[in-house]
């Protein structure tokens, strides 16, 4: 059988790349031990250039938007966040996805709301995730 010879300098740089994603992987792990808890405010998310498109979410009373805010305060649930994108290679959402739905403000506001109102708040907690993640507030 022939086998195709795959020039040197090809092999070096995947060795190069494998070796940082490595040193990457070793920094994240090291950075998650000294993970800070994060919380975020309705002023700090409605100040973000995607936090402010979504003023009719925050500002509307019947929408549990506090209570979603709260919710991502916890430093436990913050941690599974970020295990599930480094260690699952998953969303950081899906780490809490369930457990935030199953919030009793949070499961009847989407269970009696119109899909156009459901659709803006999840893409509010979306914008909320993505935030996180940049660790900005």
């Amino acid at each position: 059988m022939l086998q195709a010879k795959v020039p040197l300098h090809i092999q070096y740089q995947e060795l190069q790349q494998l070796y940082v994603r490595i040193v990457q992987l070793q920094n994240t792990s090291t950075e998650i031990g000294k993970m800070v808890n994060l919380h975020v405010i309705q002023a700090d998310f409605l100040e973000d250039p995607q936090g402010r498109r979504f003023v009719d979410v925050v500002n509307d009373p019947e929408q549990p938007f506090d209570k979603v805010l709260e919710f991502f305060g916890d430093a436990n649930r913050q941690r599974r966040m970020e295990e599930s994108e480094l260690h699952h290679d998953r969303s950081l959402l899906a780490g809490v996805v369930r457990e935030l739905e199953s919030q009793p403000a949070i499961d009847r506001f989407l269970a009696g709301v119109s899909t156009r109102r459901k659709t803006r708040f999840a893409q509010a907690i979306g914008v909320l995730g993505l935030d996180h993640n940049s660790a900005k507030y």
